[in-house]
């Protein structure tokens, strides 16, 4: 199995769970949606360490950050001491690895929590 084909499987297994029946409720799903569909962008845009800063300092987010960091296989607090302290060429793999993940998430997310803003208006 390629990268992508694990990426894709692990993201479709967390972001569908939050989907149907996770421990999400209401505006925290609305919020992971939310991450979902703007961290690859947000990625690109600041870089690795800064986006995943952005992340970690808010507890709304740390789901998705907790999910993003399955999908890598890596725990959380590694990918992020990881991002913070490697070499600029592990930085650069780890970024590439992070936005290929952080896309298939995007990508399952758009999938599978398609109705969430329509639950929020009722």
């Amino acid at each position: 199995m390629t990268r992508q084909q694990t990426w894709a499987q692990k993201a479709f297994e967390l972001v569908s769970v939050k989907a149907q029946n996770g421990n999400l409720r209401g505006t925290e799903k609305s919020k992971y949606k939310t991450m979902c569909m703007r961290f690859p962008a947000l990625l690109q845009q600041s870089g690795l360490v800064q986006a995943l800063h952005f992340l970690s300092r808010d507890d709304s987010w740390v789901p998705y950050l907790g999910d993003l960091a399955q999908v890598v296989a890596v725990e959380k607090d590694a990918l992020l001491r990881r991002a913070r302290t490697s070499a600029t060429i592990d930085y650069m793999a780890l970024s590439q690895e992070v936005a290929g993940a952080a896309q298939w998430m995007r990508r399952i997310a758009q999938a599978e929590l398609s109705n969430v803003d329509e639950e929020q208006g009722d």
